[in-house]
Protein backbone atom coordinates (compact mmCIF):
# COMPACT_ATOMS: atom_id res chain seq x y z
CA UNK A 1 0.00 0.00 0.00
CA UNK A 2 1.41 3.39 -1.01
CA UNK A 3 2.25 5.94 1.68
CA UNK A 4 -0.13 8.51 0.22
CA UNK A 5 -2.96 5.94 0.32
CA UNK A 6 -2.29 5.27 4.00
CA UNK A 7 -2.29 9.01 4.68
CA UNK A 8 -5.62 9.42 2.88
CA UNK A 9 -7.14 6.54 4.84
CA UNK A 10 -5.99 8.01 8.14
CA UNK A 11 -7.31 11.40 7.09
CA UNK A 12 -10.73 9.91 6.26
CA UNK A 13 -10.91 8.03 9.58
CA UNK A 14 -9.86 11.16 11.45
CA UNK A 15 -12.48 13.20 9.61
CA UNK A 16 -15.19 10.64 10.41
CA UNK A 17 -14.21 10.71 14.10
CA UNK A 18 -14.39 14.51 14.18
CA UNK A 19 -17.78 14.55 12.43
CA UNK A 20 -19.27 12.03 14.88
CA UNK A 21 -17.72 13.79 17.87
CA UNK A 22 -19.22 17.10 16.74
CA UNK A 23 -22.63 15.66 15.86
CA UNK A 24 -23.06 13.67 19.07
CA UNK A 25 -21.06 15.83 21.46
CA UNK A 26 -24.00 16.06 23.85
CA UNK A 27 -24.63 12.32 24.11
CA UNK A 28 -22.17 11.78 26.95
CA UNK A 29 -24.08 14.27 29.10
CA UNK A 30 -27.37 12.34 28.84
CA UNK A 31 -28.59 10.28 31.79
CA UNK A 32 -30.32 6.91 31.46
CA UNK A 33 -33.75 7.06 29.82
CA UNK A 34 -36.75 4.75 29.61
CA UNK A 35 -35.84 1.09 29.19
CA UNK A 36 -32.22 1.84 30.15
CA UNK A 37 -33.32 1.67 33.79
CA UNK A 38 -34.83 -1.79 33.35
CA UNK A 39 -31.61 -3.14 31.87
CA UNK A 40 -29.52 -1.37 34.52
CA UNK A 41 -31.64 -2.84 37.32
CA UNK A 42 -31.47 -6.31 35.72
CA UNK A 43 -27.69 -6.50 35.23
CA UNK A 44 -26.91 -4.70 38.50
CA UNK A 45 -28.99 -7.14 40.54
CA UNK A 46 -27.33 -10.09 38.82
CA UNK A 47 -23.84 -8.71 39.40
CA UNK A 48 -24.55 -7.80 43.03
CA UNK A 49 -25.91 -11.28 43.79
CA UNK A 50 -23.22 -13.09 41.78
CA UNK A 51 -25.74 -14.36 39.22
CA UNK A 52 -24.34 -12.72 36.09
CA UNK A 53 -23.37 -16.01 34.44
CA UNK A 54 -26.71 -17.63 35.22
CA UNK A 55 -28.45 -14.50 33.90
CA UNK A 56 -26.58 -14.80 30.61
CA UNK A 57 -27.43 -18.49 30.44
CA UNK A 58 -31.09 -17.63 30.98
CA UNK A 59 -30.88 -15.07 28.16
CA UNK A 60 -29.65 -17.82 25.86
CA UNK A 61 -32.08 -20.61 26.73
CA UNK A 62 -35.00 -18.93 28.52
CA UNK A 63 -35.09 -15.14 28.01
CA UNK A 64 -37.38 -13.19 30.37
CA UNK A 65 -40.45 -11.49 28.97
CA UNK A 66 -39.81 -7.80 28.17
CA UNK A 67 -43.04 -6.76 26.52
CA UNK A 68 -42.43 -8.80 23.38
CA UNK A 69 -40.87 -11.96 21.96
CA UNK A 70 -37.29 -10.70 22.15
CA UNK A 71 -34.24 -12.93 21.80
CA UNK A 72 -31.27 -10.61 22.34
CA UNK A 73 -28.69 -12.24 24.62
CA UNK A 74 -25.75 -10.30 23.19
CA UNK A 75 -27.45 -7.00 24.03
CA UNK A 76 -27.53 -8.09 27.68
CA UNK A 77 -23.89 -9.21 27.41
CA UNK A 78 -22.96 -5.79 26.08
CA UNK A 79 -24.88 -3.90 28.77
CA UNK A 80 -23.53 -6.18 31.50
CA UNK A 81 -20.04 -5.33 30.24
CA UNK A 82 -20.92 -1.65 30.56
CA UNK A 83 -22.08 -2.16 34.13
CA UNK A 84 -18.97 -4.14 35.11
CA UNK A 85 -16.73 -1.43 33.63
CA UNK A 86 -18.64 1.74 34.47
CA UNK A 87 -21.17 0.78 37.12
CA UNK A 88 -24.24 3.03 37.10
CA UNK A 89 -22.34 5.89 35.43
CA UNK A 90 -24.25 6.67 32.22
CA UNK A 91 -21.23 8.30 30.58
CA UNK A 92 -19.58 4.92 30.04
CA UNK A 93 -22.75 3.37 28.64
CA UNK A 94 -23.18 6.21 26.15
CA UNK A 95 -19.49 6.07 25.27
CA UNK A 96 -19.88 2.41 24.27
CA UNK A 97 -22.88 3.24 22.06
CA UNK A 98 -20.98 6.11 20.47
CA UNK A 99 -17.94 3.92 19.78
CA UNK A 100 -20.14 1.20 18.25
CA UNK A 101 -21.64 3.77 15.89
CA UNK A 102 -18.14 4.96 14.97
CA UNK A 103 -16.98 1.39 14.32
CA UNK A 104 -20.03 0.75 12.12
CA UNK A 105 -19.35 3.92 10.13
CA UNK A 106 -15.70 2.95 9.57
CA UNK A 107 -16.65 -0.63 8.61
CA UNK A 108 -19.23 0.69 6.15
CA UNK A 109 -16.55 2.88 4.60
CA UNK A 110 -14.26 -0.17 4.32
CA UNK A 111 -17.05 -2.27 2.79
CA UNK A 112 -17.86 0.29 0.10
CA UNK A 113 -14.18 0.90 -0.60
CA UNK A 114 -13.64 -2.83 -1.02
CA UNK A 115 -16.57 -3.46 -3.37
CA UNK A 116 -15.79 -0.43 -5.54
CA UNK A 117 -12.08 -1.22 -5.46
CA UNK A 118 -12.73 -4.61 -7.02
CA UNK A 119 -13.31 -2.78 -10.29
CA UNK A 120 -11.57 0.55 -9.92
CA UNK A 121 -9.52 1.44 -6.86
CA UNK A 122 -9.09 5.05 -7.88
CA UNK A 123 -12.61 6.10 -6.87
CA UNK A 124 -13.08 3.62 -4.02
CA UNK A 125 -11.77 5.93 -1.28
CA UNK A 126 -14.08 8.73 -2.44
CA UNK A 127 -17.20 6.55 -2.60
CA UNK A 128 -16.44 4.83 0.71
CA UNK A 129 -15.79 8.11 2.50
CA UNK A 130 -19.01 9.63 1.12
CA UNK A 131 -21.10 6.63 2.21
CA UNK A 132 -19.55 6.76 5.67
CA UNK A 133 -20.26 10.48 6.09
CA UNK A 134 -23.84 10.17 4.86
CA UNK A 135 -24.48 7.34 7.32
CA UNK A 136 -22.63 9.03 10.19
CA UNK A 137 -24.91 12.05 9.90
CA UNK A 138 -28.17 10.24 9.13
CA UNK A 139 -30.76 12.25 11.09
CA UNK A 140 -32.61 9.07 12.08
CA UNK A 141 -29.66 7.70 14.10
CA UNK A 142 -29.91 9.74 17.37
CA UNK A 143 -32.35 7.29 18.97
CA UNK A 144 -29.94 4.43 18.36
CA UNK A 145 -26.80 6.26 19.49
CA UNK A 146 -28.27 8.20 22.43
CA UNK A 147 -30.22 5.32 23.95
CA UNK A 148 -28.21 2.33 25.29
CA UNK A 149 -31.38 0.19 25.33
CA UNK A 150 -31.31 0.41 21.50
CA UNK A 151 -27.86 -1.19 21.48
CA UNK A 152 -29.23 -4.17 19.55
CA UNK A 153 -29.47 -2.23 16.29
CA UNK A 154 -25.81 -1.21 16.50
CA UNK A 155 -24.73 -4.78 17.29
CA UNK A 156 -26.76 -6.21 14.40
CA UNK A 157 -25.20 -3.80 11.91
CA UNK A 158 -21.77 -4.61 13.34
CA UNK A 159 -22.43 -8.30 12.69
CA UNK A 160 -23.71 -7.50 9.18
CA UNK A 161 -20.66 -5.47 8.17
CA UNK A 162 -18.19 -8.01 9.55
CA UNK A 163 -20.09 -10.78 7.75
CA UNK A 164 -20.11 -8.81 4.47
CA UNK A 165 -16.40 -8.05 4.63
CA UNK A 166 -15.47 -11.62 5.54
CA UNK A 167 -17.79 -13.03 2.85
CA UNK A 168 -16.21 -10.78 0.23
CA UNK A 169 -12.75 -11.88 1.32
CA UNK A 170 -13.78 -15.54 1.13
CA UNK A 171 -15.18 -14.95 -2.40
CA UNK A 172 -17.30 -18.10 -2.32
CA UNK A 173 -14.57 -20.33 -0.93
CA UNK A 174 -14.80 -22.24 2.33
CA UNK A 175 -12.17 -21.16 4.81
CA UNK A 176 -11.62 -19.12 7.96
CA UNK A 177 -13.06 -15.94 6.42
CA UNK A 178 -16.23 -17.75 5.39
CA UNK A 179 -16.64 -19.21 8.88
CA UNK A 180 -15.99 -15.77 10.34
CA UNK A 181 -18.94 -14.54 8.27
CA UNK A 182 -21.11 -17.36 9.65
CA UNK A 183 -20.04 -16.50 13.20
CA UNK A 184 -20.82 -12.82 12.64
CA UNK A 185 -24.29 -13.80 11.45
CA UNK A 186 -24.93 -15.87 14.58
CA UNK A 187 -23.80 -12.88 16.64
CA UNK A 188 -26.23 -10.62 14.75
CA UNK A 189 -29.12 -13.08 15.25
CA UNK A 190 -28.45 -13.04 18.98
CA UNK A 191 -28.49 -9.24 19.03
CA UNK A 192 -31.84 -8.40 17.43
CA UNK A 193 -34.48 -9.91 15.17
CA UNK A 194 -33.62 -7.58 12.26
CA UNK A 195 -30.66 -9.88 11.58
CA UNK A 196 -32.97 -12.23 9.67
CA UNK A 197 -32.44 -9.97 6.63
CA UNK A 198 -28.69 -10.67 6.26
CA UNK A 199 -29.05 -13.47 3.63
CA UNK A 200 -30.80 -10.86 1.48
CA UNK A 201 -27.73 -8.65 1.81
CA UNK A 202 -25.49 -11.52 0.73
CA UNK A 203 -27.73 -12.09 -2.29
CA UNK A 204 -27.25 -8.40 -3.05
CA UNK A 205 -23.48 -8.94 -3.17
CA UNK A 206 -24.00 -11.75 -5.65
CA UNK A 207 -26.52 -9.76 -7.71
CA UNK A 208 -24.03 -6.88 -8.01
CA UNK A 209 -21.32 -9.25 -9.23
CA UNK A 210 -18.96 -8.80 -6.28
CA UNK A 211 -18.61 -12.56 -5.73
CA UNK A 212 -16.93 -13.89 -8.83
CA UNK A 213 -15.88 -17.32 -10.01
CA UNK A 214 -15.00 -18.48 -13.45
CA UNK A 215 -17.46 -21.12 -14.76
CA UNK A 216 -16.20 -24.60 -15.51
CA UNK A 217 -15.51 -25.57 -19.09
CA UNK A 218 -18.82 -25.89 -20.93
CA UNK A 219 -20.84 -24.51 -18.00
CA UNK A 220 -23.16 -21.60 -18.65
CA UNK A 221 -22.43 -18.40 -16.74
CA UNK A 222 -25.93 -18.02 -15.34
CA UNK A 223 -25.91 -21.61 -14.07
CA UNK A 224 -22.50 -21.11 -12.49
CA UNK A 225 -23.81 -17.93 -10.80
CA UNK A 226 -26.84 -19.78 -9.38
CA UNK A 227 -24.74 -22.66 -8.09
CA UNK A 228 -22.22 -20.31 -6.51
CA UNK A 229 -24.96 -18.25 -4.86
CA UNK A 230 -26.68 -21.33 -3.42
CA UNK A 231 -23.38 -22.69 -2.18
CA UNK A 232 -22.43 -19.39 -0.57
CA UNK A 233 -25.75 -18.22 0.90
CA UNK A 234 -27.20 -21.69 1.63
CA UNK A 235 -25.46 -22.21 5.02
CA UNK A 236 -26.67 -18.78 6.17
CA UNK A 237 -30.23 -19.76 5.25
CA UNK A 238 -29.81 -23.00 7.19
CA UNK A 239 -28.69 -21.03 10.27
CA UNK A 240 -31.73 -18.79 9.81
CA UNK A 241 -34.06 -21.81 9.73
CA UNK A 242 -32.49 -23.14 12.94
CA UNK A 243 -33.00 -19.70 14.49
CA UNK A 244 -36.71 -19.77 13.57
CA UNK A 245 -37.08 -23.25 15.07
CA UNK A 246 -35.37 -22.04 18.25
CA UNK A 247 -37.73 -19.04 18.46
CA UNK A 248 -40.71 -21.33 18.04
CA UNK A 249 -39.41 -23.49 20.89
CA UNK A 250 -38.92 -20.42 23.14
CA UNK A 251 -41.97 -18.32 22.29
CA UNK A 252 -44.38 -20.56 20.40
CA UNK A 253 -44.03 -18.31 17.33
CA UNK A 254 -41.02 -17.99 15.02
CA UNK A 255 -41.89 -14.65 13.41
CA UNK A 256 -43.76 -12.47 15.89
CA UNK A 257 -41.56 -9.97 17.74
CA UNK A 258 -43.71 -7.15 19.16
CA UNK A 259 -47.04 -7.54 20.87
CA UNK A 260 -50.17 -6.15 19.22
CA UNK A 261 -48.58 -5.66 15.80
CA UNK A 262 -51.38 -5.71 13.22
CA UNK A 263 -50.97 -8.15 10.31
CA UNK A 264 -50.11 -6.94 6.83
CA UNK A 265 -53.28 -5.56 5.29
CA UNK A 266 -52.75 -3.66 2.06
CA UNK A 267 -56.49 -2.97 1.80
CA UNK A 268 -56.57 -1.19 5.17
CA UNK A 269 -56.09 2.59 4.74
CA UNK A 270 -54.91 2.96 8.35
CA UNK A 271 -52.24 0.27 7.88
CA UNK A 272 -51.06 1.88 4.63
CA UNK A 273 -50.92 5.30 6.32
CA UNK A 274 -48.66 3.97 9.08
CA UNK A 275 -46.24 2.41 6.59
CA UNK A 276 -46.24 5.47 4.33
CA UNK A 277 -45.39 7.63 7.34
CA UNK A 278 -42.49 5.29 8.17
CA UNK A 279 -41.29 5.50 4.55
CA UNK A 280 -41.58 9.28 4.59
CA UNK A 281 -39.59 9.46 7.83
CA UNK A 282 -36.96 7.15 6.35
CA UNK A 283 -36.46 9.42 3.35
CA UNK A 284 -36.87 12.65 5.34
CA UNK A 285 -35.94 12.07 9.01
CA UNK A 286 -37.86 15.01 10.43
CA UNK A 287 -40.86 15.13 12.76
CA UNK A 288 -42.45 17.98 10.81
CA UNK A 289 -42.33 18.63 7.08
CA UNK A 290 -40.61 21.99 7.36
CA UNK A 291 -39.20 23.86 4.38
CA UNK A 292 -35.80 22.36 5.13
CA UNK A 293 -37.29 18.85 5.27
CA UNK A 294 -39.07 19.35 1.94
CA UNK A 295 -35.84 20.57 0.36
CA UNK A 296 -34.04 17.52 1.77
CA UNK A 297 -36.67 15.27 0.18
CA UNK A 298 -36.27 17.07 -3.15
CA UNK A 299 -32.48 16.72 -3.10
CA UNK A 300 -32.73 13.04 -2.08
CA UNK A 301 -35.20 12.29 -4.90
CA UNK A 302 -33.09 14.05 -7.52
CA UNK A 303 -29.96 12.32 -6.28
CA UNK A 304 -31.57 8.87 -6.38
CA UNK A 305 -32.66 9.57 -9.98
CA UNK A 306 -29.15 10.78 -10.76
CA UNK A 307 -27.77 7.56 -9.28
CA UNK A 308 -30.00 5.48 -11.54
CA UNK A 309 -28.88 7.42 -14.64
CA UNK A 310 -25.22 7.16 -13.62
CA UNK A 311 -25.55 3.43 -12.94
CA UNK A 312 -27.12 3.00 -16.38
CA UNK A 313 -24.06 4.52 -18.08
CA UNK A 314 -21.25 3.46 -15.75
CA UNK A 315 -20.35 -0.15 -14.97
CA UNK A 316 -18.25 0.88 -11.99
CA UNK A 317 -21.08 2.95 -10.51
CA UNK A 318 -23.67 0.34 -11.43
CA UNK A 319 -22.33 -2.40 -9.21
CA UNK A 320 -22.36 -0.51 -5.87
CA UNK A 321 -25.69 1.08 -6.86
CA UNK A 322 -27.25 -2.35 -7.49
CA UNK A 323 -25.78 -3.63 -4.22
CA UNK A 324 -27.14 -0.63 -2.28
CA UNK A 325 -30.59 -0.92 -3.86
CA UNK A 326 -30.87 -4.70 -3.33
CA UNK A 327 -29.57 -4.47 0.25
CA UNK A 328 -32.04 -1.66 0.95
CA UNK A 329 -34.97 -3.72 -0.32
CA UNK A 330 -33.76 -6.80 1.57
CA UNK A 331 -33.52 -4.86 4.84
CA UNK A 332 -36.82 -2.99 4.53
CA UNK A 333 -39.36 -5.36 2.97
CA UNK A 334 -39.06 -8.31 5.42
CA UNK A 335 -39.48 -5.87 8.33
CA UNK A 336 -42.44 -3.99 6.84
CA UNK A 337 -44.92 -5.44 9.30
CA UNK A 338 -42.91 -4.17 12.28
CA UNK A 339 -42.00 -0.73 10.92
CA UNK A 340 -43.81 1.87 12.99
CA UNK A 341 -42.56 5.42 13.47
CA UNK A 342 -44.57 7.41 16.02
CA UNK A 343 -45.49 11.03 15.19
CA UNK A 344 -42.83 12.00 17.73
CA UNK A 345 -40.16 10.07 15.80
CA UNK A 346 -39.92 7.18 18.25
CA UNK A 347 -39.04 3.96 16.45
CA UNK A 348 -36.37 5.52 14.22
CA UNK A 349 -33.93 2.91 15.52
CA UNK A 350 -35.68 0.40 13.22
CA UNK A 351 -34.25 2.37 10.28
CA UNK A 352 -30.62 2.12 11.41
CA UNK A 353 -29.69 -0.83 9.17
CA UNK A 354 -31.70 0.36 6.13
CA UNK A 355 -29.98 3.73 6.63
CA UNK A 356 -26.60 2.08 6.02
CA UNK A 357 -27.89 0.51 2.80
CA UNK A 358 -29.34 3.84 1.67
CA UNK A 359 -25.98 5.51 2.29
CA UNK A 360 -24.33 3.05 -0.10
CA UNK A 361 -27.01 3.76 -2.70
CA UNK A 362 -26.58 7.54 -2.40
CA UNK A 363 -22.78 7.43 -2.57
CA UNK A 364 -22.60 5.02 -5.54
CA UNK A 365 -22.78 7.70 -8.32
CA UNK A 366 -19.40 9.05 -7.19
CA UNK A 367 -17.82 5.93 -8.67
CA UNK A 368 -18.41 7.56 -12.07
CA UNK A 369 -15.13 9.43 -11.55
CA UNK A 370 -13.50 6.29 -12.91
CA UNK A 371 -12.14 7.15 -16.37
CA UNK A 372 -12.70 3.62 -17.61
CA UNK A 373 -16.41 3.87 -16.85
CA UNK A 374 -17.15 7.08 -18.71
CA UNK A 375 -19.10 7.06 -21.95
CA UNK A 376 -19.50 10.22 -23.98
CA UNK A 377 -18.30 13.75 -23.40
CA UNK A 378 -21.49 15.00 -21.71
CA UNK A 379 -21.40 12.16 -19.21
CA UNK A 380 -17.74 12.87 -18.32
CA UNK A 381 -18.40 16.51 -17.69
CA UNK A 382 -21.75 16.58 -15.96
CA UNK A 383 -22.77 13.41 -14.11
CA UNK A 384 -19.74 13.13 -11.77
CA UNK A 385 -19.99 16.83 -10.93
CA UNK A 386 -23.72 16.50 -10.27
CA UNK A 387 -23.00 13.50 -8.02
CA UNK A 388 -20.53 15.53 -5.96
CA UNK A 389 -23.02 18.39 -5.61
CA UNK A 390 -25.80 15.99 -4.60
CA UNK A 391 -23.73 14.15 -1.97
CA UNK A 392 -22.39 17.44 -0.56
CA UNK A 393 -25.92 18.86 -0.32
CA UNK A 394 -27.23 15.74 1.43
CA UNK A 395 -24.40 15.82 3.99
CA UNK A 396 -24.87 19.54 4.70
CA UNK A 397 -28.67 19.28 4.97
CA UNK A 398 -28.39 16.29 7.30
CA UNK A 399 -26.64 18.35 9.97
CA UNK A 400 -29.58 20.60 11.00
CA UNK A 401 -32.08 17.73 10.65
CA UNK A 402 -29.94 15.52 12.85
CA UNK A 403 -29.61 18.35 15.36
CA UNK A 404 -33.40 18.77 15.51
CA UNK A 405 -33.95 15.07 16.26
CA UNK A 406 -31.10 15.06 18.77
CA UNK A 407 -32.49 18.01 20.76
CA UNK A 408 -35.32 16.10 22.55
CA UNK A 409 -32.88 13.43 23.74
CA UNK A 410 -30.56 16.06 25.17
CA UNK A 411 -33.48 17.81 26.86
CA UNK A 412 -34.87 14.58 28.31
CA UNK A 413 -31.43 13.40 29.39
CA UNK A 414 -30.64 16.64 31.20
CA UNK A 415 -33.97 16.65 33.05
CA UNK A 416 -33.59 12.99 33.97
CA UNK A 417 -30.24 13.77 35.60
CA UNK A 418 -32.06 15.68 38.33
CA UNK A 419 -34.93 13.22 38.75
CA UNK A 420 -33.35 10.44 40.91
CA UNK A 421 -32.18 12.95 43.52
CA UNK A 422 -35.58 14.66 43.46
CA UNK A 423 -37.31 11.30 44.02
CA UNK A 424 -35.02 10.59 46.99
CA UNK A 425 -35.73 14.07 48.42
CA UNK A 426 -39.47 13.56 48.11
CA UNK A 427 -39.17 10.17 49.85
CA UNK A 428 -37.32 11.78 52.76
CA UNK A 429 -39.93 14.56 53.02
CA UNK A 430 -42.98 12.28 53.05
CA UNK A 431 -44.61 12.22 56.50
CA UNK A 432 -45.06 8.95 58.31
CA UNK A 433 -48.17 7.06 57.21
CA UNK A 434 -48.15 8.84 53.85
CA UNK A 435 -47.31 7.72 50.31
CA UNK A 436 -46.19 10.16 47.59
CA UNK A 437 -47.48 9.54 44.08
CA UNK A 438 -44.89 11.00 41.69
CA UNK A 439 -46.08 11.46 38.09
CA UNK A 440 -43.33 11.69 35.47
CA UNK A 441 -43.72 11.85 31.68
CA UNK A 442 -43.51 8.80 29.45
CA UNK A 443 -41.81 10.89 26.74
CA UNK A 444 -40.38 14.38 26.41
CA UNK A 445 -40.81 15.95 22.98
CA UNK A 446 -40.48 12.56 21.30
CA UNK A 447 -37.57 11.22 23.39
CA UNK A 448 -38.18 8.45 25.87
CA UNK A 449 -38.20 9.50 29.50
CA UNK A 450 -39.85 7.35 32.16
CA UNK A 451 -41.32 4.53 30.05
CA UNK A 452 -40.59 1.11 31.55
CA UNK A 453 -38.22 2.69 34.06
CA UNK A 454 -40.58 3.74 36.86
CA UNK A 455 -39.81 0.82 39.16
CA UNK A 456 -36.04 0.97 38.71
CA UNK A 457 -36.06 4.70 39.55
CA UNK A 458 -37.05 3.77 43.11
CA UNK A 459 -34.51 0.96 43.57
CA UNK A 460 -30.72 0.51 43.71
CA UNK A 461 -28.43 1.17 41.91
CA UNK A 462 -30.25 4.37 40.91
CA UNK A 463 -31.09 4.96 44.57
CA UNK A 464 -28.96 4.18 47.60
CA UNK A 465 -31.79 2.10 49.07
CA UNK A 466 -35.28 1.04 48.07
CA UNK A 467 -37.86 3.83 48.29
CA UNK A 468 -40.92 1.73 47.49
CA UNK A 469 -42.42 2.19 50.95
CA UNK A 470 -42.34 5.97 50.62
CA UNK A 471 -43.02 6.87 46.98
CA UNK A 472 -44.67 5.44 43.88
CA UNK A 473 -43.38 6.67 40.50
CA UNK A 474 -45.92 6.43 37.68
CA UNK A 475 -46.20 7.62 34.08
CA UNK A 476 -49.50 8.71 32.47
CA UNK A 477 -50.04 5.36 30.67
CA UNK A 478 -49.79 3.56 34.04
CA UNK A 479 -51.82 6.16 35.91
CA UNK A 480 -55.08 4.46 34.97
CA UNK A 481 -53.85 1.31 36.72
CA UNK A 482 -52.66 2.89 39.97
CA UNK A 483 -54.96 5.89 40.49
CA UNK A 484 -58.25 3.96 40.99
CA UNK A 485 -56.53 1.47 43.26
CA UNK A 486 -55.04 4.19 45.44
CA UNK A 487 -58.05 6.50 45.26
CA UNK A 488 -58.65 8.52 48.39
CA UNK A 489 -61.37 7.35 50.74
CA UNK A 490 -62.15 7.88 54.44
CA UNK A 491 -61.46 4.22 55.13
CA UNK A 492 -57.95 4.41 53.63
CA UNK A 493 -55.19 3.37 56.03
CA UNK A 494 -52.66 5.87 54.67
CA UNK A 495 -52.74 9.34 53.16
CA UNK A 496 -51.57 10.23 49.66
CA UNK A 497 -49.56 13.13 48.31
CA UNK A 498 -49.56 13.85 44.58
CA UNK A 499 -46.66 15.43 42.74
CA UNK A 500 -45.90 16.03 39.07
CA UNK A 501 -42.46 16.45 37.47
CA UNK A 502 -41.71 19.76 35.78
CA UNK A 503 -39.18 18.99 33.06
CA UNK A 504 -38.17 22.59 32.49
CA UNK A 505 -37.72 23.53 36.14
CA UNK A 506 -36.38 20.05 37.03
CA UNK A 507 -38.45 19.76 40.19
CA UNK A 508 -41.67 18.24 41.49
CA UNK A 509 -44.79 20.41 41.80
CA UNK A 510 -47.59 19.63 44.21
CA UNK A 511 -50.95 18.53 42.83
CA UNK A 512 -54.00 19.19 45.00
CA UNK A 513 -56.63 16.52 44.38
CA UNK A 514 -60.03 16.74 45.94
CA UNK A 515 -61.30 13.71 47.81
CA UNK A 516 -62.29 10.94 45.41
CA UNK A 517 -62.86 7.22 45.15
CA UNK A 518 -62.24 4.60 42.50
CA UNK A 519 -65.21 5.85 40.49
CA UNK A 520 -64.46 9.59 40.55
CA UNK A 521 -60.64 9.58 40.34
CA UNK A 522 -60.63 10.64 36.68
CA UNK A 523 -62.55 13.86 37.30
CA UNK A 524 -60.37 14.64 40.31
CA UNK A 525 -57.18 14.29 38.28
CA UNK A 526 -58.57 16.39 35.45
CA UNK A 527 -59.46 19.19 37.84
CA UNK A 528 -56.06 19.11 39.56
CA UNK A 529 -54.13 19.13 36.28
CA UNK A 530 -56.04 22.15 35.02
CA UNK A 531 -54.52 24.07 37.94
CA UNK A 532 -51.00 22.78 37.20
CA UNK A 533 -48.32 24.56 35.18
CA UNK A 534 -46.94 21.24 33.90
CA UNK A 535 -48.59 21.52 30.50
CA UNK A 536 -45.90 19.30 28.94
CA UNK A 537 -47.95 16.33 30.18
CA UNK A 538 -51.12 17.47 28.49
CA UNK A 539 -50.79 15.26 25.39
CA UNK A 540 -50.07 12.09 27.34
CA UNK A 541 -52.84 12.76 29.84
CA UNK A 542 -55.28 13.71 27.09
CA UNK A 543 -54.81 10.24 25.59
CA UNK A 544 -55.48 8.72 29.01
CA UNK A 545 -58.57 10.81 29.69
CA UNK A 546 -60.04 10.23 26.23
Amino acid sequence: MHKHTIAVRLLIIGGICLVIAFSYKGVLSIYFLGDDFSYLYHVANGAREGRSLSQLLDELISPPYRGGFFYRPFVVVSLLGDYLMYGANPIGWHFTSLMLHLVNVVLLWRLVEQVVGKWHGRSSLIVGGAAALIFALRPSTPETVAWPAARGDELVLLGFLVAFLAYLRANGRRGHFYFLALGAYIFALGSKEAAVTLPGGLLALHAAGFISKEPNVGEKKWLAWICQTIKGVGPFVMILLVYFVWRFFLFGTPFKVYQDIPPIDLNNPAWRAVKLHALRFFLVPSIKMTLLAKFFLLVTSIHVLLGFITAWHSTVARRPWVFGMCWLMASLLPMAQHLFIAPTGEGARLLYIPGAALSVLLAAPLAAFSTTAQKGKAFRQHLPIAAVIGVTALICLSVPLQKDLMRPWLKAGQSMKALPAAIAARAEAVPEGCLAILVIPDHVDGALFGRNGQGALMEPPVQVRSLLSRVLVVTPPSLGEHAPRLAMSPQQAFRLEHWIWNVKEEQFERLHLREHDSNTWLDAWKSALLDSDSLWLSDELARLFN
